[in-house]
């Protein structure tokens, strides 16, 4: 009797199979890993959408700054001003709807890679010019990036144009401004 419980005890060991305690073991230690490893693809993915978020605001920014210097560079003339109808051969830069940068009143380019997929412009911008007598050939303007939901500034660009075709008594002193007048040379 003693060696047909043997037998029995040694063919139960012998039996290939995890037993209840190992299973409940590798299924605990499974449902407090996956959900690391989930949270750290989700903080990765975020990152992500950020660092490309930032990047689309400054190229914004960038690219208005070389729409910006492209029209400055054959200005004869710049003054800083509220008005946005000037008369006496001044064109005027300023921003519409706080988002477009328009020449009198023209759209300096489309914004179609800078929209949500509603179409509504992924930032609010505002540009403040200023002109210095003590460098008259320079126009000094601050490119600011609002985020739409926060109202915050997201991004600031501060940058210079220089009018080789000005004169220092094209220039007049001016600062503050969120309009810009300039004379384009006569050709």
């Amino acid at each position: 009797m003693f060696l047909k419980m043997k037998n029995k005890r040694n063919r139960f060991r012998n039996k290939k199979g995890f037993t209840l305690i190992e299973a409940v073991l590798v299924i605990a230690i499974t449902v407090i890993v996956i959900p690391m490893i989930l949270g750290t693809f989700i903080i990765i993915q975020d990152s992500h959408a950020n660092v490309a978020f930032t990047n689309d605001a400054k190229d914004f920014a960038y690219l208005n700054q070389r729409a910006i210097d492209n029209v400055l560079v054959n200005a004869e003339a710049a003054i800083t001003s509220d008005n946005t109808t000037p008369g006496g051969g001044f064109s005027v830069i300023h921003v519409v709807d706080g988002h477009q940068l328009m020449i009198n009143d023209s759209p300096v380019f489309g914004y179609n890679h800078y929209t949500t997929s509603s179409g509504e412009p992924k930032w609010d911008m505002d540009i403040e010019f200023s002109v210095n007598g003590s460098a008259p050939k320079n126009v000094y303007y601050t490119i600011k990036i609002y985020d739409r939901e926060t109202g915050d500034p997201f991004y600031i660009l501060r940058s210079s144009s220089y009018l080789p075709n000005a004169t220092t008594s094209d220039v007049i002193d001016g600062g503050g401004s969120s309009t810009l007048l300039f004379r384009p040379t006569s050709t």
